[in-house]
C-alpha cells in the first residue's frame, strides 16, 4: 500500500541532476485534498539537467488495482519514464497493487496523445490576429503534416510542445520554402536550413532538412528556454515559452517583458523579426495543432 500522488503537491525526485518536480496533469473527475488524482500517462513539470536537455515526463507506473478515468493512480514509489520516482502522496488514500507493466521503449517514445497534451500549452495564450500566420500556415498545413512524428520526437526528447515546433520551421523557412538550393535563405544568407540556424552564431550540421540540423536547432531553442527561465523564474509554463521563442530570434538576452496579456505579448516582441515574431510562431502553432493528425 502507497499513498496516491496529487497533481500541483506531490513531488518526484530528481534525476541525473534535476530537481524535483510536480505534476501538472491529473483527473478531472477525482481529487484529494482539492488536488486532482494523478494517473499513469500524466505529464509532470518538464525538467532539465547538465547533461541533457530540457524535456517533459509522464507518468509509467501506477496500480494495476484502482483505476480512475481508466488510468491506474499514481503512487509513492511509482516511476515516471525519466527515471524519476514519486517520493509523496496523499495521507487519504493509499492505493496497492502491483505495479502496471512499463511500455516498451518504442511504444513510450510515441506514446498516444503525448504530443495533444503537450500542445495544450498553446491554448492558455491567444497571439491575437497574425495576417502572415493566418495565410501561411495553411499553406504549410500539408509539410507540416510529414513532419509530424519528427515534431512528436523531438517534442518528447526537449519538451517543446511539437505544434511550436511546426510553427518555428513555418515561420524560419516555409518548411524550406524560402530556402536556396545551397540550404540558406533566400531572405537571409546566413540562416541554414528548415529552422535557419545562424552561420554567424553556430557552425550549421546536417543537411537543410536533416534530423541533425533539427537536433541542432532544438538545442539552441532548449539553451535558450534555460536562460529565459534563469533570468525569469516566476514566469509561467507558456510564457516561458513565448519568451523562448523571441529568444530564439533576437537573443535571451533580449526577452524583458513579461506576456500578460496582448499589449505586454506585443512588447515582448519589440525588436524581433517583423515585431511580431513569437505571437507570430504562437499562431502558426495553435494552427497546427488544431489542424494535423497527432496519433
Amino acid at each position: 500500500m502507497a499513498q496516491v500522488a496529487r497533481k500541483g503537491i506531490d513531488e518526484c525526485s530528481g534525476h541525473d541532476g534535476c530537481l524535483p518536480r510536480k505534476a501538472i496533469e491529473g483527473s478531472p473527475d477525482v481529487f484529494l485534498d482539492g488536488h486532482a488524482v494523478v494517473r499513469v500517462g500524466d505529464l509532470w513539470e518538464p525538467h532539465d539537467g547538465p547533461d541533457h536537455p530540457h524535456h517533459d515526463s509522464v507518468a509509467e507506473e501506477g496500480s494495476d488495482e484502482i483505476y480512475v478515468n481508466g488510468k491506474a493512480v499514481v503512487r509513492v514509489g511509482d516511476c515516471l519514464d525519466c527515471g524519476s520516482v514519486v517520493k509523496t502522496g496523499s495521507m487519504a488514500l493509499f492505493a496497492g497493487g502491483k505495479k502496471t507493466p512499463k511500455k516498451a521503449p518504442e511504444e513510450a517514445e510515441d506514446r498516444p496523445n503525448r504530443a495533444e497534451r503537450q500542445n495544450k500549452v498553446l491554448l492558455k495564450m491567444k497571439p491575437g490576429k497574425m495576417p502572415r500566420a493566418s495565410v501561411e500556415a495553411p499553406m504549410d498545413r500539408a509539410r507540416a503534416q510529414k513532419l509530424v512524428p519528427l515534431a512528436k520526437k523531438l517534442g518528447a526528447k526537449y519538451g517543446i510542445p511539437p505544434a511550436l515546433l511546426l510553427g518555428l520551421a513555418s515561420r524560419e523557412s516555409g518548411f524550406g520554402r524560402h530556402l536556396r538550393a545551397d540550404g540558406y535563405g533566400k531572405y537571409d544568407p546566413d540562416g541554414y536550413g528548415m529552422f535557419q540556424v545562424d552561420k554567424e552564431f553556430h557552425k550549421p550540421k546536417g543537411g537543410p532538412f536533416s534530423l541533425d540540423h533539427a537536433e541542432q536547432a532544438m538545442r539552441i531553442w532548449s539553451d535558450t528556454y534555460k536562460s529565459v527561465k534563469a533570468a525569469h523564474p516566476s514566469w509561467t509554463r507558456e510564457q516561458l515559452l513565448a519568451g523562448s521563442i523571441a529568444g530564439y530570434n533576437f537573443g535571451s538576452g533580449n526577452v524583458r517583458t513579461q506576456p500578460r496579456d496582448s499589449a505586454s505579448w506585443a512588447k515582448l516582441d519589440d525588436g524581433s523579426a517583423g515585431d511580431d515574431y513569437s505571437r507570430d510562431v504562437w499562431a502558426r502553432a495553435r494552427y497546427f495543432s488544431k489542424r494535423l493528425k497527432w496519433d
